[in-house]
């Protein structure tokens, strides 16, 4: 039998995770996708995603880099039917920056539902200012009518444009450096004046490690349609690390998609906001770019080496190493090591202040109580019933000692629990957490 080809792998992923988020893969809208610009499939990015909520339902979007050898693919996609001749600015726009930018690459964007969407020029290397595409003349006015907002919080240099045919919208993705990334404060006043609505501190915190904002505008009027923050792509996934509700299929699929390379599955996860709600999109990679695969796999060896330290790192995996670290010993010191474990973690003073900051979003959003609910369920009740053979009210029991503990001395500051040392609180609480775990 002949093997596969590039596309017919793409394909056969596709159908596959679309059955894992309940959409029908049109095999008329995507083959054409594939077959017309999918000559580089084997080689380069492919990335699948799902956004929540009902307006997004049953879809699965997967965008690739479009081949070199085609360049400015507007021209390309009108030839092939996938967009039809116009008069609108929206059908310039792209050949508008290609003239004007020296533009690195292309990507296109479809759905497995409805097809052919978008395409981006994506010009990382010569970062535009925002007044240069001002001045380009199928931009939308809203571009120079919000320029005063965007400059306000740093959006001032960016690194890609889209353009929705069938929407008629466009995006600009602006750029952050590493060291000028938006404070949390800061995203919270610009999604006000934007029109959007305000996220809770858990959600702040987490998007406020994007190094991209996306902007989504119009012709129609100045109104800001949409805005997208998400932090980097990064290898695993720890459903406790996502502050903001999750849909099963959603977690399903970022758990499940299939990929092409070798480790960890990569996924990325952006917070979304509309002017009538705040969504999350999950993506999954099914192939990575060269130059994405050095930095996942640089980021896993970074934070391997991170896990035994005391530097914060990813708080889900220096909590899952000490959870290892913890379950590794005797099983009649398992309670002890736990409560240990727990307490080495807030003393850290480099962790505590992140620590602190997901229990003040959990008293004061559903959002954060959430994302604490799912953090000490996911460790403290399914793991470690993976470990002790006890009901799961005692492991539910245990986690209130340990919460109870954390809440009495490093929020509340209740004495003598908030002087009393590690190894006091230890000796008087491990004999009852060592209760609930005897089998």
């Amino acid at each position: 039998m002949a093997e596969k080809t590039d596309v017919e792998e793409v394909y056969a992923a596709l159908e596959e995770s679309a059955r894992l988020v309940g959409a029908v893969c049109s095999r008329d809208k995507v083959w054409p996708v594939l077959d017309s610009f999918g000559a580089a499939l084997g080689e380069d990015l492919v990335v699948l995603g799902v956004q929540s909520g009902e307006r997004n339902a049953a879809e699965l979007d997967f965008s690739f880099r479009v081949p070199a050898g085609i360049g400015n693919p507007y021209p390309y996609a009108l030839a092939k039917g996938f967009v039809g001749e116009t008069d609108h600015p929206v059908g310039a726009l792209l050949s508008d920056v290609s003239d004007r930018i020296p533009v690195n690459e292309y990507y296109i964007d479809a759905g497995v539902v409805g097809g052919f969407k978008k395409l981006y020029a994506h010009f990382p290397q010569a970062l535009q200012p925002l007044a240069a595409l001002t001045d380009i003349p199928s931009m939308p006015d809203a571009v120079a009518e919000n320029a005063g907002l965007f400059t306000r919080y740093g959006l001032d240099k960016v690194a890609m444009v889209g353009v929705n045919y069938r929407a008629r919208t466009m995006n600009l993705y602006f750029q952050f450096a590493p060291d000028n990334r938006p404070e949390p404060g800061a995203i919270a006043s610009m999604l006000r004046e934007m029109g959007m609505p305000e996220p809770d501190e858990a959600v702040l915190q987490y998007v406020s490690a994007a190094m991209r904002a996306n902007i989504t505008l119009g012709w129609d009027s100045a109104h800001v349609f949409r805005v997208a923050l998400a932090p980097p792509p990064s290898a695993g996934f720890d459903p406790s690390e996502i502050p903001a509700p999750m849909e099963p299929h959603m977690e399903r699929f970022v758990q499940r998609a299939p990929f092409a390379y070798k480790g960890e599955r990569v996924n990325l996860i952006a917070v979304k906001w509309v002017p009538e709600e705040q969504f999350v999109e999950a993506n999954s990679y099914y192939q990575l770019s060269p130059m994405l695969r050095k930095l996942t796999q640089a980021d896993a060896m970074s934070e391997a080496g991170r896990a035994g330290s005391a530097a914060p790192g990813n708080l889900a995996a220096r909590a899952n190493a000490l959870f290892e670290e913890a379950v590794s010993g005797p099983r009649t010191q398992l309670g002890e090591n736990l409560l240990r474990m727990s307490l080495t973690a807030w003393e850290n003073p480099e962790l505590q202040p992140q620590l602190l900051g997901k229990v003040r979003a959990a008293t004061s959003s559903t959002e954060g109580a959430e994302y604490l609910r799912r953090h000490f369920s996911a460790l403290l009740v399914d793991r470690l019933g993976e470990v002790v053979d006890v009901p799961r009210l005692r492991l539910n029991a245990l986690v209130v000692q340990v919460v109870g503990v954390i809440m009495l001395r490093y929020v509340m500051k209740m004495e003598p629990i908030a002087s009393a040392s590690v190894d006091e609180l230890v000796e008087t609480f491990a004999p009852t957490l060592q209760g609930y775990l005897s089998e």
